[in-house]
């Protein structure tokens, strides 16, 4: 196995082993269930809790590895003063922040005493079940030393997908996004090159009400110190009841969907 496969399948093995872990939020010890096989849960987080959906990791260049996951909105339980839920990592006026579900951020370097960093909340009427990452070394037109976090908005005004820098993972900064796409969702970001495929639909007919379900694929480079998103190509399906797909431009997103704080 060479370098980069044994360090891929590293990281997949620590995000499943991950991922059962969150799973059983509701223990409040380290237990085994005697159905595991090869594998031991050894750490957990409760994630304030909030429903997981996607976990994934990433190997900061200090050393350090660290969880995204990626959340469905609704809150489990009914806290009084709240509409969502109490974040204590970030107080106001020294009372937890009344936070929508989004995107934890948890060093799991010690896989036994994982620290939730920081929430990034998904906008109102969204949420952001998907995360990706990519290292600034990496990506074509990143920063070294810097790590980006890709992730989908799904539902309300700011659907679409956002990047964020996350290098201080106390302190994750948005850099772009764009909206006007809704059903976002699946989504695969390719570091070596920048490209995202990015799953969405819109409307094809507004007046029949008819739904084109599309793959828009953007090229994520640097633009003003930051990622940019820009669309390269989309594909659309040529027929609602069979599965014909094919390129039909190279066209930019209007340039008011695309936001650069």
């Amino acid at each position: 196995m060479n370098k980069h496969s044994q360090h891929a399948f590293r990281i997949t093995a620590l995000s499943v082993a991950v991922s059962l872990a969150l799973a059983a939020s509701a223990a409040q010890a380290i237990s085994q269930s005697g159905e595991s096989k090869n594998m031991d849960r050894v750490g957990h987080t409760d994630l304030q809790g909030r429903p997981s959906y996607q976990p994934n990791v990433i190997d900061y260049p200090d050393g350090r590895t660290v969880l995204f996951v990626g959340m469905h909105s609704g809150n489990p339980r009914d806290v009084p003063g709240y509409t969502f839920l109490p974040n204590p990592l970030h107080l106001v006026n020294g009372k937890p922040a009344d936070e929508n579900n989004g995107t934890m951020i948890i060093d799991v370097s010690d896989p036994r005493n994982p620290v939730e960093k920081a929430l990034i909340p998904a906008p109102a009427g969204g949420q952001a079940q998907m995360t990706r990452m990519c290292l600034g070394s990496q990506l074509p037109g990143g920063t070294a030393g810097k790590v980006y976090l890709l992730r989908n908005v799904q539902g309300g005004a700011s659907a679409g997908y956002q990047v964020y820098d996350v290098t201080d993972v106390k302190n994750p900064v948005l850099k772009s996004s764009v909206t006007g796409l809704r059903s976002t969702h699946k989504l695969w970001w390719e570091c070596s090159t920048g490209i995202m495929y990015a799953p969405n639909a819109q409307m094809a007919n507004p007046s029949c009400g008819a739904n084109w379900r599309g793959g828009v694929v953007f090229n994520v480079f640097t633009c003003n110190g930051g990622p940019h998103l820009q669309v390269h190509y989309d594909t659309r399906m040529l027929s609602l009841t069979q599965a014909i797909w094919t390129v039909t431009n190279y066209t930019e997103i209007p340039s008011a969907q695309v936001t650069l704080p």
